[in-house]
């Protein structure tokens, strides 16, 4: 078995396709962190200093008299029941535009002194300052703009992260622009396609490939069982595609550390854990959140996308064996498997059971579908991906032991 492995790695490594699909990888990984590197450009502290700096406090005055104009309308001592209400609420928007007014005094005392931190240190203040005033009102039942107080409830649960943990503060705090940054970006938006496609292109011709270079008669006429030639070359698929996925975390390392650095380690990505069987209630959002590290998080998506790559080569061998022509053997691999994938959401009602929901690693990995639809767990995924690899590979070894090879 081993040696047939060793013949399978040997025969892709001495073809063009390693060269071909890394410099396709790196091509994808130097474009993507191109306009990164642009993004992070327009949007950085010096920004931020220029806009508190130029701050117009004139809104802040007109409210001001506005509201003092208001107050002495009102009888101090009046015994009205209404108007002492009025007063009341009066009182209380004075109260916020005096706090309002002091906290963009001392962010423009901050920006013109240049200091990031204090001024991360005063956003996170006001933010809590904010969600305490908020939790009262869902004490109430007035939940308000529920995905607005959801993400104030998250920032501050970002900032608050960040400056317990002494980080570089963030002029933008969703976002992470270094190397390390710009890998769960790539896993996030592009290499949930490009790799399974690559992918496909190698395993699809595992079995066909034999066909199209006259070497099927060779091999298959040994006197072996023909499962101990189909589990080799699935065994060298995964192995191949570990090598791609490498090489694509590894340039793509690379390529940031030189456009923007290469970032911290222990910088915060949020993870989304539905246990429950309901989506997630209004504004509890904090219920079902935690932060885990970047570095953590990388080794579970390069992990998990591991073992996507399983299913993905046990359905384009199965695929490769019912062809003998392998550009045919590749096309349909594609087509079936886009085809699939874009057609996936789609289908309402059976998502979580859709095997094509769990091939997105950073969705599943972050759990942000189990806010909406509980039943999506990385778990369920594991065993279905799982299953129907075992299924693939059932069927491929009847399909060949059935053919009079």
């Amino acid at each position: 078995m081993w040696v047939l492995i060793k013949h399978e790695l040997k025969r892709f490594f001495k073809s063009k396709f390693p060269l071909i699909f890394t410099i396709l990888i790196v091509l994808l990984n130097v474009f993507v962190g191109l306009n990164y590197k642009s993004l992070s450009e327009s949007y950085t502290w010096e920004d931020e200093f220029k806009s508190f700096q130029n701050f117009d406090f004139t809104n802040h005055e007109i409210a001001s008299s506005q509201f003092n104009s208001q107050l002495d309308s009102i009888d101090e001592n009046t015994s009205d029941k209404a108007e002492i209400e009025e007063r009341e609420h009066i009182l209380l928007e004075m109260q916020k535009l005096e706090e309002n007014l002091k906290y963009y005094e001392n962010l423009k005392m901050y920006a013109e002194n240049k200091d990031a931190g204090k001024i991360s240190e005063l956003i996170l203040n006001d933010t809590k300052l904010r969600n305490q005033r908020v939790l009262k009102k869902i004490e109430n039942n007035n939940y308000g703009n529920s995905e607005e107080t959801n993400r104030y409830f998250v920032f501050e649960l970002m900032h608050q992260y960040i400056y317990d943990n002494n980080l570089t503060p963030r002029a933008d705090v969703w976002s992470d622009y270094s190397a390390l940054g710009l890998l769960v970006i790539l896993f996030q938006k592009y290499y949930i396609i490009i790799l399974p496609i690559l992918f496909l292109i190698v395993a699809s011709t595992s079995i066909s490939g034999e066909f199209s270079n006259n070497t099927y008669k060779l091999l298959f006429s040994q006197p072996i069982k023909k499962h101990k030639i189909i589990i080799p070359k699935i065994i060298s698929s995964i192995i191949v595609s570990t090598f791609l996925i490498l090489v694509a975390a590894l340039s793509a390392l690379i390529i940031g550390t030189i456009l923007n650095g290469f970032g911290e380690l222990n910088a915060p990505i949020l993870i989304f854990e539905n246990l429950t069987k309901n989506p997630m209630k209004k504004c509890g959002i904090l219920e079902y959140t935690h932060i885990e590290t970047t570095i953590l998080v990388l080794g579970k998506l390069i992990s998990y996308t591991i073992f996507i790559s399983i299913f993905i080569n046990s359905m384009a061998i199965l695929i490769s064996s019912l062809f003998k022509n392998k550009l045919t053997s590749i096309i349909t691999s594609i087509i079936i498997f886009i085809g699939t994938y874009f057609t996936a959401p789609l289908i309402t009602g059976i998502k979580a059971f859709n095997p094509m929901t769990y091939l997105n690693s950073y969705e599943i990995i972050t759990g942000i579908n189990s806010l909406t639809i509980p039943e999506i767990q990385l778990n369920l995924g594991v065993f279905i991906l799982l299953t129907l690899s075992i299924i693939f590979i059932a069927f491929t070894l009847i399909k060949m032991k059935k053919s009079h090879i």
